[in-house]
C-alpha cells in the first residue's frame, strides 16, 4: 500500500508528463496558470481543439487533412517567416492542404488572409523561432534572411530542427549558413523555388532541394503542396548554386529576345510576327512565351520579380562564378543592363523591362 508521500510523487510525476515536451528547468509549472503557458509555448496544435490559454498563440489550428501523413509529422511545429507576394502565396497552399502553420511577417496584414485561413499568428518572430521543429524562410536577400535567422534564434529551435530557406541566396552565405544551425544541433535545407507569384497560388512553382536525407524527408510534406520537387544532393549550397544558374539563364533569354526583338523592328518586321514565329517553333518554353509577351506588352508593373532583386540575383551569379573560378560573360552584360535600369529609377520594374531598356538603346523609343 503507497503512502501519501508516494501518492504526492505519482501525482507530481503524472503532471510532468501531462505538461508535453516542455522541460523548464525549475522543474514542472506549479500553478495551472503555468501549465496553461508551458502549453501554448509547446504549439503542437492537434485539430480544432488547439488553441493557446496563454494568448501567445490565439488562432485555432486547421483541421488536420493530412490524410496519409504520420501524426507525428502532423504534430511538427511548423512556422514560415516571410510574407510578400511569394511567400504569402506559398504559406497558403500550406494552409489549405490541412496541415498546420505558424506565420509570422513584419506587417501584421500580410498575415491576415493566412489567419483567417487557419494559420497561427506568431507575435513576434522570436516566438517563430522558440521550440520550432521546423521554420520555414522566404525573404528577400542575404542581409533580410541573415537578420532573421540569428545565432540566438537558430539556437531557441527544438533539438534537431529544422530551417528550410527558400530565398535565393549566394553559395557562400548559404554554406555559412549551413554550419550555423550545424553548430548549434540543427540542420539547414535550401529550397530555393521557380516561378512567379501566380503560378505559387496555383502549386506550379519547381522546387529545388538539397540538405541531408532526413530532414529532407521530414520537410516534404510542407513542401510539397507548393509544387513538384526537385532533389539537388545531400548539401545545401548546391540548390542555390542551381537557382542562380536558372536565374542567370532566364536573365540571359531577356536580353537574348530585347536584343532579337530591335533587330527585327529595325529592319521593317513587327517584334509580334517574330514573336509568334520563334515562340512556336525552335524556342516554344514557358521562359520564351511569358516573358517575350511582357516584354511585347511592356506590362512592367506591378512586377512579379523587379528589376532591383534580379540585379541582386546576377550579382550572387558573378560572386558564385568567381568562387568556383568560372568566367561567365553574359553574366556581366545582363549585370550591366539592369544596374542601367536601377540608375533610371525602374527598381521596381518588372525584370521583363530590360525589353525596353534595349530599345531605347537601339534608337527605337526615346528614354
Amino acid at each position: 500500500m503507497k503512502n501519501k508521500g508516494d501518492a504526492a510523487k505519482s501525482k507530481e510525476g503524472a503532471a510532468k508528463a501531462k505538461a508535453g515536451s516542455i522541460k523548464p528547468k525549475s522543474g514542472a509549472p506549479k500553478s495551472k496558470e503555468g501549465a496553461a503557458k508551458a502549453k501554448a509555448d509547446s504549439i503542437k496544435p492537434k485539430g480544432e481543439a488547439a488553441k493557446s490559454k496563454a494568448g501567445a498563440f490565439k488562432k485555432d489550428s486547421p483541421k488536420s487533412g493530412g490524410g496519409a501523413l504520420k501524426a507525428d509529422n502532423r504534430d511538427m511545429r511548423v512556422s514560415f517567416i516571410g510574407l510578400g507576394a511569394m511567400g504569402a502565396a506559398m504559406a497558403m497552399r500550406i494552409v489549405k492542404s490541412g496541415l498546420p502553420l505558424i506565420v509570422f511577417n513584419r506587417d501584421p496584414a500580410k498575415a491576415a488572409p493566412l489567419i483567417e485561413a487557419g494559420a497561427i499568428a506568431a507575435p513576434t518572430i522570436d516566438a517563430a523561432f522558440k521550440k520550432a521543429d521546423m521554420v520555414i524562410t522566404m525573404v528577400s536577400n542575404d542581409d533580410a534572411l541573415d537578420s532573421v535567422a540569428t545565432p540566438t534564434r537558430a539556437g531557441s529551435m527544438a533539438d534537431g530542427g529544422i530551417h528550410v530557406s527558400m530565398s535565393t541566396i549566394g553559395v557562400d552565405f548559404a554554406t555559412r549558413l549551413a554550419n550555423r544551425h550545424a553548430s548549434l544541433g540543427g540542420v539547414m535545407l535550401s529550397c530555393p523555388v521557380f516561378g512567379r507569384p501566380s503560378a505559387a497560388a496555383q502549386g506550379a512553382i519547381n522546387l529545388c532541394l538539397a540538405g541531408p536525407p532526413e530532414a529532407k524527408a521530414k520537410a516534404r510534406p510542407w513542401l510539397e503542396p507548393m509544387g513538384p520537387i526537385y532533389d539537388m544532393g545531400d548539401e545545401a549550397p548546391g540548390a542555390n548554386a542551381v537557382k542562380l544558374a536558372g536565374n542567370f539563364m532566364i536573365a540571359s533569354t531577356l536580353e537574348m529576345l530585347s536584343e532579337a526583338f530591335s533587330l527585327v523592328e529595325k529592319h521593317g518586321i513587327p517584334p509580334e510576327t517574330f514573336f509568334n514565329l520563334v515562340s512556336n517553333t525552335n524556342f516554344s518554353s514557358p521562359v520564351v512565351k511569358t516573358y517575350g509577351r511582357l516584354i511585347l506588352d511592356e506590362s512592367f508593373e506591378p512586377a512579379g520579380f523587379t528589376s532591383a532583386l534580379a540585379a541582386k540575383d546576377v550579382g550572387l551569379v558573378r560572386a558564385a562564378a568567381r568562387l568556383a573560378k568560372v568566367p561567365m560573360p553574359m553574366a556581366s552584360i545582363v549585370e550591366d543592363r539592369l544596374l542601367k535600369i536601377l540608375a533610371q529609377g525602374g527598381e521596381q520594374r518588372d525584370w521583363s523591362a530590360i525589353g525596353r531598356n534595349q530599345r531605347e538603346d537601339a534608337g527605337l523609343v526615346k528614354p
